[in-house]
Protein backbone atom coordinates (compact mmCIF):
# COMPACT_ATOMS: atom_id res chain seq x y z
CA UNK A 1 0.00 0.00 0.00
CA UNK A 2 2.72 2.40 1.05
CA UNK A 3 4.74 1.54 -2.85
CA UNK A 4 0.98 2.24 -4.54
CA UNK A 5 1.34 5.68 -2.62
CA UNK A 6 4.97 6.63 -3.40
CA UNK A 7 4.38 5.65 -6.90
CA UNK A 8 1.55 7.56 -7.30
CA UNK A 9 2.72 10.40 -6.20
CA UNK A 10 5.94 9.88 -7.88
CA UNK A 11 3.71 9.73 -11.02
CA UNK A 12 1.75 12.64 -10.48
CA UNK A 13 4.79 14.95 -9.39
CA UNK A 14 6.49 13.82 -13.48
CA UNK A 15 2.85 14.65 -15.19
CA UNK A 16 2.67 18.13 -13.30
CA UNK A 17 6.00 18.58 -14.11
CA UNK A 18 6.36 17.88 -17.22
CA UNK A 19 3.17 19.39 -18.22
CA UNK A 20 4.05 22.87 -16.56
CA UNK A 21 7.70 22.71 -18.50
CA UNK A 22 5.40 22.50 -21.80
CA UNK A 23 3.03 24.97 -20.91
CA UNK A 24 5.83 27.22 -20.34
CA UNK A 25 7.20 26.81 -23.41
CA UNK A 26 4.18 26.60 -25.67
CA UNK A 27 4.77 23.24 -26.54
CA UNK A 28 8.03 23.49 -27.64
CA UNK A 29 10.75 21.82 -26.91
CA UNK A 30 13.67 23.16 -25.35
CA UNK A 31 17.54 22.51 -26.66
CA UNK A 32 20.16 23.64 -23.78
CA UNK A 33 22.26 26.05 -26.12
CA UNK A 34 25.53 25.14 -23.39
CA UNK A 35 24.85 21.41 -24.56
CA UNK A 36 24.32 21.53 -28.22
CA UNK A 37 25.35 23.82 -31.33
CA UNK A 38 22.21 25.70 -31.29
CA UNK A 39 23.61 29.08 -32.99
CA UNK A 40 25.96 27.46 -35.33
CA UNK A 41 22.81 25.10 -36.52
CA UNK A 42 20.79 28.52 -36.83
CA UNK A 43 24.42 30.04 -38.69
CA UNK A 44 23.93 26.79 -41.38
CA UNK A 45 20.53 27.05 -41.77
CA UNK A 46 20.08 30.71 -42.19
CA UNK A 47 22.88 31.05 -45.01
CA UNK A 48 21.31 27.47 -46.69
CA UNK A 49 24.79 25.91 -46.36
CA UNK A 50 24.26 22.12 -47.20
CA UNK A 51 26.36 18.91 -47.28
CA UNK A 52 28.31 16.37 -45.40
CA UNK A 53 28.80 17.65 -42.22
CA UNK A 54 31.82 16.07 -39.69
CA UNK A 55 30.91 16.21 -36.03
CA UNK A 56 30.80 14.70 -32.50
CA UNK A 57 28.69 11.77 -31.82
CA UNK A 58 26.74 13.70 -29.07
CA UNK A 59 25.07 16.38 -31.92
CA UNK A 60 24.63 14.30 -34.48
CA UNK A 61 20.95 13.77 -33.70
CA UNK A 62 20.07 17.55 -33.07
CA UNK A 63 21.62 18.47 -36.34
CA UNK A 64 19.59 15.93 -38.22
CA UNK A 65 16.12 17.29 -36.33
CA UNK A 66 17.16 21.18 -37.87
CA UNK A 67 19.23 20.18 -41.14
CA UNK A 68 18.00 17.33 -42.56
CA UNK A 69 17.61 16.37 -46.08
CA UNK A 70 19.80 19.36 -46.70
CA UNK A 71 22.64 17.89 -44.62
CA UNK A 72 23.86 14.66 -43.41
CA UNK A 73 25.70 13.72 -40.44
CA UNK A 74 28.93 11.24 -40.08
CA UNK A 75 27.51 10.02 -36.89
CA UNK A 76 24.89 10.20 -34.05
CA UNK A 77 23.36 8.06 -31.69
CA UNK A 78 21.77 5.47 -33.83
CA UNK A 79 24.98 3.43 -33.16
CA UNK A 80 25.12 0.41 -34.48
CA UNK A 81 21.37 -0.13 -36.13
CA UNK A 82 22.79 3.02 -38.55
CA UNK A 83 26.66 2.54 -38.63
CA UNK A 84 28.77 -0.37 -38.71
CA UNK A 85 31.02 -0.83 -36.55
CA UNK A 86 34.24 0.32 -38.64
CA UNK A 87 32.83 3.68 -38.52
CA UNK A 88 32.36 3.81 -35.05
CA UNK A 89 35.84 3.05 -34.44
CA UNK A 90 37.15 5.75 -36.65
CA UNK A 91 35.37 8.57 -35.06
CA UNK A 92 36.17 7.04 -31.05
CA UNK A 93 40.03 7.03 -32.69
CA UNK A 94 39.51 10.85 -34.36
CA UNK A 95 38.42 12.24 -31.10
CA UNK A 96 41.97 11.53 -29.21
CA UNK A 97 44.45 12.17 -32.01
CA UNK A 98 45.27 14.59 -35.09
CA UNK A 99 46.93 12.23 -37.19
CA UNK A 100 43.22 9.43 -36.80
CA UNK A 101 41.29 13.00 -37.28
CA UNK A 102 42.91 13.25 -40.52
CA UNK A 103 42.50 9.55 -41.83
CA UNK A 104 38.67 10.07 -40.43
CA UNK A 105 38.60 13.02 -43.17
CA UNK A 106 40.22 11.25 -45.93
CA UNK A 107 37.85 7.99 -45.10
CA UNK A 108 34.64 10.09 -44.83
CA UNK A 109 34.93 13.34 -46.87
CA UNK A 110 33.15 16.09 -45.66
CA UNK A 111 31.91 19.19 -46.96
CA UNK A 112 31.68 21.07 -43.85
CA UNK A 113 33.24 20.21 -40.04
CA UNK A 114 31.08 21.28 -37.38
CA UNK A 115 33.20 21.31 -34.09
CA UNK A 116 34.03 21.89 -30.44
CA UNK A 117 36.00 25.30 -30.02
CA UNK A 118 38.99 23.61 -28.05
CA UNK A 119 42.89 23.98 -29.09
CA UNK A 120 42.61 20.97 -30.47
CA UNK A 121 40.53 22.14 -32.93
CA UNK A 122 42.21 26.00 -33.29
CA UNK A 123 45.34 23.61 -34.28
CA UNK A 124 43.00 21.79 -36.68
CA UNK A 125 41.77 24.72 -38.45
CA UNK A 126 45.01 26.88 -38.56
CA UNK A 127 46.77 24.02 -40.29
CA UNK A 128 44.45 22.08 -42.80
CA UNK A 129 44.10 23.52 -46.26
CA UNK A 130 40.79 23.56 -48.70
CA UNK A 131 39.30 24.71 -45.19
CA UNK A 132 37.63 28.06 -44.68
CA UNK A 133 36.61 29.12 -41.17
CA UNK A 134 32.92 30.95 -41.23
CA UNK A 135 31.57 30.73 -37.79
CA UNK A 136 32.43 30.07 -33.89
CA UNK A 137 30.69 30.75 -30.65
CA UNK A 138 31.12 30.26 -27.13
CA UNK A 139 30.66 26.36 -28.10
CA UNK A 140 31.20 25.78 -31.86
CA UNK A 141 33.22 26.11 -34.64
CA UNK A 142 32.40 25.71 -38.60
CA UNK A 143 34.68 25.27 -41.58
CA UNK A 144 33.73 24.68 -45.03
CA UNK A 145 35.75 22.82 -47.62
CA UNK A 146 37.07 25.00 -50.53
CA UNK A 147 35.13 23.02 -53.22
CA UNK A 148 33.58 23.88 -56.64
CA UNK A 149 30.02 22.43 -54.79
CA UNK A 150 30.59 25.34 -51.82
CA UNK A 151 32.17 28.45 -54.55
CA UNK A 152 28.87 30.09 -54.08
CA UNK A 153 28.12 29.65 -50.24
CA UNK A 154 32.33 30.63 -49.50
CA UNK A 155 31.71 33.73 -51.98
CA UNK A 156 29.29 35.36 -49.38
CA UNK A 157 32.00 34.69 -46.74
CA UNK A 158 35.02 36.14 -48.32
CA UNK A 159 36.60 39.26 -47.07
CA UNK A 160 36.93 42.25 -49.61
Amino acid sequence: MLLNVFLFSLIGYQLIHSTHKFITHDFNIVVDPRRYPIYAVHFLKTNNIKGNILLPFEWGEFVIWKLYPDCKVSIDGRFRTVYPDAVLNDHLKASVSEEKWQQLMDKYPPDIILTRRNPFTLKMVHSRHHWIYVYSDNMSIILIKETESQKDVLEKFRIK
